[in-house]
């Protein structure tokens, strides 16, 4: 008499869910006083919700402080601005969950010539 006993089998997947980075993007590459620089969040994991934006500014490219009141995707440059550059922080939740945070590289320096 033969005798089957179920096999249980664990193949593994050949790409595991990978929790991958967010890429936050600004425009215009030259900035200068009074224009309008933008901000953009792209994941691959896909889900993105609930984007909270943050802008910095630095003098000396090394310490970057938050600009108060620029928390929207998007922040018109003053006066103030020029010589800094400056990046955006998307903290969000993606597919993978909350808590994720994304930096652009910082802008060039502020013109102070207005557009």
């Amino acid at each position: 008499m033969l005798l089957y006993l179920p096999v249980l089998v664990s193949v593994p997947s050949s790409q595991a869910a990978v929790d991958e980075p967010g890429v936050v993007t600004v425009a215009p590459a030259a900035p200068r006083v009074g224009t309008r620089l933008s901000a953009s969040l792209a994941d691959p994991d896909g889900g993105v919700a609930g984007v909270r934006w943050q802008w910095r500014s630095s003098t000396n490219g090394a310490d970057h402080t938050d600009i108060g009141g620029a928390t929207a995707a998007s922040y018109t440059l003053q006066p103030d601005d020029a010589g800094s550059t400056l990046h955006a922080v998307a903290s969000y939740a993606d597919a993978h969950g909350p808590g994720k945070t994304a930096a652009s590289v910082p802008t060039a320096a502020v013109l102070a010539v207005p557009p």
